[in-house]
Parts: C-alpha cells; structure tokens; sequence
C-alpha cells in the first residue's frame, strides 16, 4: 500500500487535489481510500469527540432525530466511542453542539497533551501494523497541519518538540511507502483572504463565517492568550509561523516530499505537475 499525506495551510487546495489524486488512482484501476477532516479517520480525531458507553448512549436518546447518521458517524476506540459529529446532520450552532458533542472533543486543547500524544500515537502505530485491502490511502491534513496546530496553538510546545512528535507518527522500516505532497504558498496572506472570501456562510444562524471561526480559535487558545492576538494580523502572522514550523519537519523527514507551489493560483497547472510525479 502507498499513503499519500497532502498537507498546506487552509485554501492551498487540499480537499480539492485529494479528490483530484483519488479519481486519477481510480481510472487506473486501482483501490483507493480517502479521508478528510472531519472523517471517523484510521489515524486522526480532529472534529471528532470522545464518549463513555454511557455518554453515547444518552447522545443516542437527546439526537434521536439523527440517531442513524449518528450511529453511521461512530466506531469504537477501545472502550470508548468516537464520533464524527460535524457529519451527523446537527447545525453547528444547535445547542447540542456546545453541551454534548464540543466538551468531549479530543483537539482544542480539551485533553491534557500526553493523552492527546498517546492517543495518536497509537493511531498510527495500529494504521502502520495492520494489513490494508486498498492500493492507495489518501489523508488529507492529518499529518502536519492537525499535530502542528494543536501542539502550537494549545499545547506551546517548542518547535523541537513538535518536530521530534510529528517525526515519530510514522514508524521506521514499515511495509507501507509513504509519500507527502505539501502545498505551498509564497503569501501567506493572499491564501488566507482568499479561503476567507470563498468560505462565507449562507445560513450565519446555523454557520459563522470561516474567517471567524479561525479568529476566535486562535484567540481562544493558549497561543492566543500569550500573543495578545485579537485581530486578523494575528490570524496572518500564526499561519506564517506554521508554514516555516513545517518547513523545517519537511527537511528532516525521510521518505518522499514534493513541495509544489501555485503562485497564480492555476489548479489545473498545478494537477498535472502532481500527476507527473505520482
């Protein structure tokens, strides 16, 4: 099996070149699996929350309206449930959301590090020593963009620290090649505003604009409350500390990178280089 990790800051166009990547393996004739953010992902919890038995079974009885997509949106993590709750059909601002699905996410900063740590560690480490029917494994951002941003924005570790943890996600001398492809931007700004402009809600009592979301993510978080961020120039100067993070993890891995820029913002331009290379 090949695993591709597609990584780059919001609006590089992951989730699109994932898909992109996915149909090209297809026509091929070959198995390919995908995950995004959000998935009940083989390695990542982001989006996800973390339940007891008993917890799960009182979510079951209070979103009874959506118990199926809920139910679907679920797997067992040993003794505990995982869900992908921004799948299950609740508007984000249902007061659900916030009393039971929010409290018991994994990412922002809700689990003490080591038990973030350890959790995917173990992820991975099961992913890397089971077998797999499919050819090609596709993740989109749960490699770099996840692990870095919770470790800076919740947790204010070093940057050695970081490094040292995201390196040791994969495991040495394993049987499946794995391959990155890192979607880089040389302004930082630019991509931002744009994702921004493109991400606006359609429903603001259901949805907050993207733009917002991430605002108050970063103020809210340890990072933001040692930086004083308060504004969109905080945003910008986050993300750009995130892309040089990156950079660095990206020198020191050893297995196959391919950084591939898109300073005109040609998609297509930019597909077809990626399919050269695969």
């Amino acid at each position: 099996m090949k695993l591709i990790l597609i990584e780059g800051i919001p609006g590089s166009g992951k989730t699109t070149l994932a898909e992109n990547i996915k149909q090209h393996y297809e026509a091929n004739g070959m198995r390919v699996v995908k995950y995004q953010e959000g998935d009940l992902h083989p390695v990542d919890l982001a989006w996800c929350s973390l339940f007891s038995e008993e917890e799960y079974d009182h979510v079951l009885i209070e979103c009874s309206e959506v118990k199926e997509a809920l139910i679907h949106h679920t797997k067992r993590l040993g003794a505990q449930y995982v869900v992908g709750y921004t799948n299950i059909g609740l508007p984000m601002k249902d007061p659900r959301i916030k009393t039971y699905f929010e409290p018991k996410e994994v990412y922002g900063g809700r689990v003490d590090a080591e038990v973030f740590i350890d959790l995917h560690q173990k992820l991975w480490s099961d992913f890397f020593g089971s077998n797999h029917d499919e050819d090609i494994a596709i993740f989109e951002c749960a490699y770099l963009q996840n692990h870095v941003n919770e470790m800076m924005l919740m947790y204010d570790y070093d940057e050695e620290s970081i490094i040292r943890y995201v390196i040791g996600l994969i495991p040495k001398g394993s049987k499946i090649d794995v391959e990155l492809i890192y979607l880089d931007n040389e302004n930082v700004r630019e991509t931002i505003e744009r994702v921004a402009a493109e991400r606006v809600s359609s429903d603001k009592s259901k949805w907050d604009d993207w733009i917002d979301l991430v605002l108050d993510y970063i103020k809210n978080s340890r990072y933001g409350e040692i930086n004083k961020c308060s504004s969109l120039e905080d945003v910008y100067t986050f993300f750009d500390k995130r892309v040089k993070l990156e950079h660095k993890i990206l020198n020191q891995l050893d297995f196959p990178v391919h950084v591939i820029n898109n300073p005109g913002f040609d998609f297509n331009l930019r597909l077809e280089k990626i399919k050269a290379i695969l």
